[in-house]
């Protein structure tokens, strides 16, 4: 399951940043380790074992298109009236650079600059409530490290893995290997999983590793959204995000030896083959066919880690954040942008897509390169007076974004 909040979870890099920068006094080794720690958040809150663990070694293996669209996963969202009020974005929760073909970037700029408002997953321009959110959440979870496993032979795979990650993290620094290859082993095997994915996906693990070996995690297209647009507000609460995605993949010791051959034992096994670079592939490519496929076998095929939580990663969260946009989009008549994992919007029964045709509105993706079709220059100005926000908060996000990503 580790790959699924790829396409449906959060956006958690500005968390980490913020996490990061109070460990900067830390001595070195204590920060390698706080460093490690927080890229296990980001591990476990961007890559759901799912969707990873059914990219395992050329199981269900699917071939790409001989033609690749390219085009973005963005949709045109349409009133009752047919009146195009606001956009949709599904998103890979990878840097931009990665996830999108420039085509598809074009596409996403376009709309943002018809956009008066940005609606993301979580709320970052509170930032102290961010914060303490996030460290309750950490204070919630509990940590069995891959020594808990029992199975001897393949707790050596997984320690000769670690080894290798960090040989080619530092090839020519034995001393820096030792150190983060202990920080490592500290890390819940959940987080082990998900960063064995990541070496094994080539397209990502340079520029992931680097920003490791940094102390930061990479800006995902999520933040990169929000940077260029204007943010206004969340669709959910970090508080949902926990207790959806982070509390059920780290269960405690008792839990984890009682169910290990029937959940953790076979999730450990096929974790060492798991890899990101067909789901790459399929977003960059804008196959939603073949994303739906990959999902489909995630949860079809996947391991039910706990009772009802395929249903608490999409269905549960999906009502809410359904809830929010409708409200988000009656505030009044400027065009918004909501960007989320894509998985929320196409997939299920409970679909955003089909949650909002419930109350009335449409969608329609977007072929081609989006074209602007409303004001030639939508201005700060403007839209902080037809949305009733106030220049207050956007001076606010943009301050927190100067500050953050332009340092």
């Amino acid at each position: 399951f580790a790959l699924l909040l790829l396409i449906l979870g959060m956006p958690s890099t500005i968390l980490l940043t913020l996490l990061f920068l109070l460990s900067a006094t830390c001595a070195t080794s204590t920060r390698i380790q706080h460093s490690a720690e927080m890229l296990d958040l980001h591990h476990q809150l961007t890559f759901p074992t799912d969707i990873l663990l059914s990219n395992n070694g050329g199981h269900h293996q699917r071939y790409l298109s001989s033609t690749c669209s390219e085009d973005a996963f963005l949709w045109n969202i349409y009133d009752m009236n047919s009146t195009h009020v606001g956009f949709a974005v599904g998103t890979l929760h990878l840097p931009r650079d990665i996830a999108t073909s420039d085509k598809a970037w074009m596409s996403i700029q376009n709309a943002l600059d018809d956009s008066c408002a940005v609606y993301g997953e979580l709320n970052i321009v509170d930032t102290s409530t961010f914060q303490e959110e996030a460290q309750n959440c950490l204070a919630q979870i509990s940590t069995v490290s891959i020594a808990a496993i029992p199975d001897s032979e393949l707790l050596m795979r997984y320690e000769d893995r670690l080894l290798e990650i960090c040989t080619d993290m530092f090839p020519k620094n034995a001393m820096a290997q030792g150190i983060w290859c202990k920080a490592f082993k500290q890390l819940g095997f959940s987080a082990i999983v998900s960063l064995v994915g990541t070496y094994n996906t080539p397209e990502y693990w340079d520029a992931y590793s680097s920003s490791l070996k940094k102390g930061k995690a990479p800006v995902t297209l999520d933040e990169t959204i929000l940077q260029e647009g204007r943010p206004a507000a969340a669709l959910e609460d970090f508080e949902t995000q926990c207790d959806a995605v982070l509390k059920p993949t780290n269960p405690s010791e008792d839990v984890f030896l009682e169910n290990y051959d029937t959940i953790w034992g076979p999730y450990l096994e096929q974790g060492l083959q798991s890899s990101m670079s067909e789901l790459i592939q399929l977003y960059k490519c804008g196959d939603l066919s073949g994303i739906e496929e990959v999902i489909g076998i995630g949860f079809e095929d996947g391991i039910e880690i706990t009772e009802g939580y395929h249903a608490g990663l999409l269905d549960e969260r999906n009502i809410e954040m359904a809830k929010n946009i409708v409200e988000a989009l009656k505030e009044d008549s400027t065009r918004k942008l909501f960007a989320v994992g894509l998985a929320h919007w196409t997939y299920g029964d409970q679909s955003l897509e089909k949650l909002l045709e419930a109350e009335g509105y449409r969608l329609e993706r977007v072929t081609g390169v989006y074209e602007s079709t409303t004001y030639e220059d939508l201005s700060d100005s403007f839209c902080s007076s037809a949305i009733g926000l106030g220049s207050n908060m956007l001076q606010g996000a943009a301050l927190l974004f100067f500050s953050f990503w332009l340092a």
